[in-house]
């Protein structure tokens, strides 16, 4: 048999137990609240701040590998009775040369800048490589190297 002292007890700690963890589930959502907030805010000012950041320190910039091309010199064509107006050279297609062997070496210096509330990593390269390429058609001609460099 329980005694009303007992119950009371009970409902007393179960009063605490639910107090405690409406207490917890509402914090929880304040800090949910409080991270959407700053996340929105950081992502508004990284918005604004962007342009500020590419203009003083550079903007973002991306190497691409160089291209090679065969440019074959061009053939006399064959002459024809009915094609008195065609050209007298049959024009040359550049043929792409695919790269043998690629050696790079980048060195990066990694350096931090505020601006506003917000640090942007920036960096410093040192880029050198070494591109193979080879005829392997084994047909004369000029081969044509096209190194793209980033914006400045």
């Amino acid at each position: 048999m329980i005694c009303y002292r007992e119950l009371g007890d009970r409902l007393l700690v179960v009063k605490r137990i639910v107090a405690i963890g409406f207490i917890f589930v509402c914090s929880a959502l304040a800090w949910l609240v409080l991270a959407a907030s700053i996340s929105s805010r950081t992502n508004d000012s990284n918005q604004k701040l962007r342009p500020g950041v590419a203009s003083t320190w550079g903007a973002a910039q991306e190497q691409s590998q160089p291209t090679a091309m065969l440019d074959e010199p061009s053939e006399p064509q064959k002459s024809s009775k009915d094609e008195a107006s065609a050209p007298p050279f049959k024009p040359a297609v550049p043929i792409p040369l695919n790269a043998e062997r690629t050696r790079v070496h980048a060195d990066l210096a990694l350096e931090y800048r505020q601006k506003g509330l917000l640090w942007y990593g920036t960096y410093q390269v040192q880029f050198s490589g070494d591109y193979t390429f080879r005829n392997s058609e084994g047909r004369p001609g000029r081969m044509l190297f096209n190194f793209y460099f980033p914006t400045l």
